[in-house]
């Protein structure tokens, strides 16, 4: 094994256990898109139907379908767009459908389709969604089980976030629909004090504990293994472009992890990795396949560094180059074996 991603259902159990003082479990839509943020979407399924949660969120059909095959009860939305020819296929295989498009509810109401479809509202993302002039009359048209809405910057703007919520409400409280969601992760943890009234909350990063307050436990931990170290005779250049000038007597690492597993070139001479109760440098370009860290005597042959998990915070390796945890969860490749421990 040249690198894992470990995956700790325990500390999954325990952020779930903090999300679910705030909101029922039955309200609790998991957003298990994208692999469920590099976790492992089956996996991830399974140990949250034992835990009792019964609504899923994704965001393609071939998502949908693998996590449709792990239980045939569970409620599953796909919360992006999916193509006309595919609706009644999604219909019958009890999928909850995002609509957006007058195009899409004419197709459904010229062939009289019965499905679950959730209304997407536009309140201010400016992504997908009927703006506030065709609203009313989507809803009236196609009669939905929901309306959703989602929030641009409640991590960042409350102001905004109280004027999103405000137009929805006025639409949503309009209508006798059953689910009306409407607060994301971020919107859970900042406002459900305030936004108290809904029957559903998607939560996705606050339950893998890649991007909130440090109360949340991380779920992945990165590691890479080392596969050689040398000790320099003479001052050396490391890496593509010689871009660190290592010093006669520095102890070279190589670590058997790249970009093409998800580790970004631009941590190259700016990030670190964490072994035995301390950080290390990594130096040089980082390579497809490996990198190098400036390391010491106790990194040996074999061992594995973390680049990010329990010791060293996704959020933080995140801010050091300017993008979010999502990005980097995300990112994590096929190739790097993911090992579950716990649960």
């Amino acid at each position: 094994m040249r690198s894992k991603a470990i995956i700790n259902l325990d500390n999954l159990k325990y952020n779930l256990d903090l999300i679910t003082e705030k909101i029922d479990k039955e309200k609790m839509m998991l957003v298990v898109k994208a692999n469920a943020y590099g976790m492992g979407a089956k996996e991830i399924v399974e140990f949250a139907i034992k835990y009792g949660i019964k609504f899923y969120a994704v965001a393609t059909i071939e998502e949908a379908m693998e996590i449709r095959k792990i239980d045939e009860n569970i409620r599953i939305l796909i919360l992006s767009l999916v193509e006309l020819e595919y609706i009644e296929f999604l219909v019958k295989n009890n999928i909850d459908i995002t609509i957006s498009r007058f195009e899409e509810i004419e197709y459904i109401l010229s062939r009289n389709i019965k499905g679950n479809f959730h209304i997407a509202y536009d309140t201010g993302m400016g992504r997908i969604g009927f703006d506030s002039k065709n609203i009313e009359k989507a809803l009236d048209m196609l009669k939905p089980i929901g309306i959703f809405s989602h929030l641009t910057s409640a991590d960042s703007n409350e102001e905004f976030t109280k004027l999103q919520y405000k137009r929805f409400i006025e639409i949503a409280d309009k209508y006798d629909i059953k689910y009306k969601h409407f607060l994301n992760s971020f919107g859970t943890e900042n406002y459900n004090s305030y936004f108290n009234e809904f029957n559903l909350y998607r939560i996705g990063i606050l339950a893998y504990g890649g991007e909130l307050n440090n109360k949340y436990k991380p779920v992945m931990t990165l590691k890479g293994r080392v596969s050689f170290v040398k000790k320099l005779n003479e001052d050396w250049n490391i890496g593509y472009s010689n871009t660190f000038e290592a010093k006669k007597g520095d102890i070279i690492v190589t670590v058997s992890m790249g970009y093409a597993d998800g580790l970004f070139r631009f941590l190259s001479n700016k990030g670190y990795v964490y072994f035995n109760n301390r950080k290390y440098k990594i130096i040089g370009n980082i390579c497809m396949d490996q990198f190098m860290v400036l390391g010491d005597e106790n990194i040996q042959v074999g061992d594995f560094v973390e680049i990010f998990g329990e010791n060293i915070l996704v959020k933080d390796v995140a801010k050091s180059i300017g993008t979010i945890s999502y990005e980097l969860l995300c990112a994590v490749s096929n190739r790097v074996e993911r090992v579950y421990k716990g649960g």
